[in-house]
């Protein structure tokens, strides 16, 4: 049988968040290996990535474990996009467990994937799964070992602004759909606050790793004006209650945000 038949994946279009979440879906229906593991197709895994992998979950009970998002590409917009979505995976990341974990570097054990069928089988989505996992009592835990680096070499500034505003309105359809109107509401009017707050927790998280912090300062007018469409995508997703144009609210992404 085609897994594909199950997913509304000819419905979608091929550059939607949707789209990526439906062919993650695909794959974790065909994978059979007791440890299942993803990254984007523009992750560029470390040398000693798949050992390390293996590794931690010897040493481990975790159903997730994700490691490390590096940035490989030495672009004044690539630098921009990382801190936006993967600065608190930047190394060193905490050795121990956690709450959140990047589909961009995760691996799971396909037993506790199984678990929770109901909730990626269509289309995964990493914050739903990663809580609901979380709700039954798995662990997410992070290793410093596990490194991917992000080489995305065809980023433009236009296609650029549209992801933060598709990823953002995406985020929050998984609140959308888990909270009460009245806090859909509340999350709404916040949405405003968002391009700041979500700048400032970078700067912070910075200041932390203590990493590429010449970098960082040289993109934070960049960082500011994304994030500004991503507040706006929030903005629509808790407004309208939908993912995107014509799908219900059920998403994805750990990036930051309230």
């Amino acid at each position: 049988m085609d897994p594909r038949q199950h997913s509304n994946i000819e419905e979608i279009g091929s550059s939607s968040r949707e789209h990526h979440d439906i062919l993650r879906a695909i794959g974790l229906r065909l994978a059979t290996a007791p440890i299942i593991a993803l990254i984007e197709d523009h992750g560029t895994p470390a040398a000693g990535w798949c050992q390390a992998l293996l590794a931690a979950h010897r040493k481990s009970d975790a159903a997730v474990i994700g490691g490390a998002v590096e940035n490989g590409m030495d672009r004044f917009l690539n630098w921009a996009v990382y801190y936006c979505d993967f600065g608190r995976y930047q190394n060193p990341v905490p050795d121990h467990e956690v709450e959140f974990a990047s589909d961009s570097n995760v691996s799971y054990k396909r037993e506790s994937l199984m678990n929770v069928k109901a909730q990626w089988y269509d289309a995964f989505h990493e914050t739903s799964v990663n809580w609901e996992l979380r709700r039954r009592g798995g662990k997410l835990r992070l290793d410093p070992g596990m490194v991917v680096y992000q080489t995305r070499r065809a980023l433009h500034f236009g296609p650029a602004l549209k992801e933060r505003f598709v990823w953002g309105r995406s985020f929050a359809g998984t609140r959308a759909a888990e909270v009460s109107g009245f806090r859909r509401l509340i999350f709404a009017t916040l949405s405003f606050a968002l391009p700041l707050l979500l700048t400032t927790r970078i700067i912070l998280q910075g200041i932390n790793k203590r990493g590429h912090l010449g970098k960082l300062l040289s993109v934070l007018p960049l960082i500011l004006f994304l994030q500004i469409f991503w507040a706006a995508g929030e903005f629509v997703g808790y407004v309208t209650g939908r993912a995107e144009g014509g799908s219900s609210v059920r998403t994805q992404m750990s990036h930051d945000s309230l």
